[in-house]
């Protein structure tokens, strides 16, 4: 039986919070490839150079906070895309300020999640991630 290697692209620019990431799907329960992308921008170059390879994530998780651009735009461009615009998008914040919640689902995000303060607050996110997301989901096509 081949066992199916998960594809997630975490775009994040915390060192600790990329660890914590990694570590917890490295400890999960799917054999996964984790790409990771410190910009805005590199997220974006990330899809666009996967895209129609066996490489393109079936999963985005999306910091809001990132040093070039807002994750809000990095949103914006995905679901302007019709390439990438069915794309699953977990947006992560530290922020459960109501505006950026709604910021988040008007912009067609499909979750929005705090972010984690401990390593095993990742471990429960990621553990709940691979159960829904590629357990339970059927996720589109590429």
């Amino acid at each position: 039986m081949t066992v199916r290697k998960t594809r997630v692209l975490l775009v994040e620019d915390e060192l600790a919070d990329i660890e914590f990431t990694q570590y917890a799907f490295d400890r999960g329960a799917l054999d996964h490839t984790l790409t990771v992308s410190q910009t805005g921008q590199g997220a974006i170059e990330v899809l666009q150079q996967t895209l129609g390879t066996p490489d393109f994530p079936e999963l985005v998780l999306l910091d809001v906070n990132l040093p070039d651009m807002t994750g809000m735009d990095v949103l914006d461009q995905i679901r302007s895309d019709a390439d990438t615009r069915k794309l699953p998008v977990i947006v992560l914040s530290t922020s459960n300020f109501s505006g950026d919640v709604e910021s988040a689902y008007n912009r067609l995000a499909n979750a929005y999640v705090r972010k984690p303060v401990r390593l095993a607050g990742f471990e429960d996110l990621v553990q709940a991630i691979e159960h829904f997301w590629f357990g339970q989901a059927i996720l589109p096509s590429k």
